[in-house]
């Protein structure tokens, strides 16, 4: 015998579901993410890799040193025909960094990557992959090389919905 607590939550419970299911596919947003999301990419240099939570991570070794991010991001919506990332930061007394957006598919398979370096004071580079090289599942990973004495700072990574 079924008591009416029970038939009363089974009825908010079909009634949830049956919302939910002719509900609209919320929208994605953009995702921004601090330089402090990022890692030495060599354990054995965790110490040379400085974050400063009010402005990015830099290189505090007098050698180069590669930095790895996570790049957190929703899945395109329909109509996009590409994914978009923006990498903003600030290069100084003249230095670079290099850095190369790649994606994976989740089994680790390489589905394309695209670089850039700068020696601008200030940068925001804009980096596009195609449709193709970021499916719904794929990971996305930032590295960077980061200039010495810290003299280029990785501010942070936002990954744009079109």
């Amino acid at each position: 015998m079924i008591t009416k607590s029970r038939k009363a939550v089974a009825g908010i419970f079909a009634g949830a579901l049956a919302l939910s299911l002719g509900a609209a596919p919320a929208d994605a947003v953009n995702i921004n993410t601090h330089g402090s999301i990022c890692q030495a990419a060599m354990g054995t240099q965790r110490a040379d890799i400085n974050v400063f939570i009010n402005q990015g991570v830099v290189n505090v070794n007098a050698a180069a040193r590669t930095v790895t991010c996570a790049v957190p991001r929703s899945p395109l919506g329909s109509s996009a025909t590409s994914a978009q990332f923006f990498v903003d930061g600030d290069n100084f007394n003249g230095q670079q960094i290099i850095c190369i957006l790649s994606s994976y598919q989740f089994d680790g398979t390489l589905l394309g990557s695209i670089g850039f370096n700068s020696s601008a004071a200030h940068y925001d580079q804009l980096l596009t992959l195609p449709l193709a090289q970021v499916p719904t599942f794929a990971y996305v990973t930032l590295g960077c090389q980061l200039a010495g004495n810290s003299n280029s700072m990785l501010r942070g990574i936002t990954a744009v919905q079109p």
